[in-house]
């Protein structure tokens, strides 16, 4: 009854997802780890193990460019699946326990 008293036109946003291209991807990531360098630590802090590093970042900028067998899954949906914590999207992952249940 309000959208034939006012005349509203209802627009809903697309629920279409799109993968950007794989170049596109490699790009944006190699901008994040530039751009990470100056913040990062030298080494590892006793206090703070695990935490990504200057040398570590380094590394993957360079292995990125070597363009390993990393692949977008066909789902997108798939990425955040329970049991599909190991696949071939990851680039960089860390376990935070030792239940991977709890991760």
């Amino acid at each position: 009854m309000v959208r034939w008293i006012l005349n509203l036109s209802i627009r809903f946003p697309s629920t279409e997802v799109t993968h950007p291209s794989v170049p596109d991807i490699y790009a944006a990531i190699k901008n994040d780890l530039h751009n990470a360098l100056p913040l990062l630590d030298p080494a590892s802090q006793p206090d703070d193990y695990g935490r990504a590093t200057i040398p570590a970042t380094e590394q993957l900028l360079e292995n990125l460019i070597k363009n390993y067998e990393f692949r977008l899954l066909d789902n997108i949906g798939d990425i955040h699946a329970f049991g599909n914590d190991v696949n071939d999207e990851l680039v960089f992952s860390r376990l935070y326990g030792r239940n991977r249940l709890t991760n």
